[in-house]
């Protein structure tokens, strides 16, 4: 079976849409933690969801995480998971659905404000994913062929990551 191709947006940064946001691209462990949040929680629907956008949904990630994650990361990890996109601004809104993470109890319905009871929730597993990268210099991964160096294991269909410095 072919896999479907995903085409990145050229102006996608750690700010979100634009480069006037930020020069850097998104974090690999960034896309990767919000992958994992998306997995867990978040399922896909046929029409866009303007409730929350990006912007909003990753600090629910963030809070979930116990750790920052960039607009950016969250928006790629969304387009490389196959969420169709809106742009607005730096920021995006998707076809998603999140009455599962309601129901998990690692999202409000309405927004937050104040101490969070899912925070820090997923830390451990955030803790168990990122220990399988070794950081580089503002955030990069190395990424190696396989039979190059010794790895974690694939995290993604078409490379795999070194744990060498």
């Amino acid at each position: 079976m072919a896999e479907k191709m995903i085409v990145k947006p050229a102006d996608l940064y750690n700010g979100g849409f634009g480069a006037k946001y930020g020069p850097e691209r998104p974090n690999r462990p960034q896309v990767e933690i919000c992958k994992l949040w998306l997995r867990l929680y978040i399922t896909p629907r046929k029409t866009f969801n303007a409730r929350h956008g990006s912007y909003g949904l990753k600090h629910y990630v963030e809070e979930w995480a116990g750790e920052y994650v960039a607009n950016g990361a969250f928006i790629q990890a969304a387009i490389e998971l196959g969420y169709k996109y809106k742009r607005y601004g730096p920021n995006a809104i998707f076809n998603m659905s999140w009455e599962k993470a309601i129901k998990e109890g690692v999202m409000d319905r309405y927004g937050y404000s104040g101490p969070c009871p899912w925070q820090g929730k997923g830390r451990s597993q955030v803790k168990e994913l990122t220990a399988k990268y070794k950081r580089y210099p503002k955030g990069a991964l190395k990424i190696l062929p396989p039979g190059k160096g010794e790895y974690a294991g694939p995290l993604t269909d078409d490379a795999q990551l070194s744990l060498r410095r």
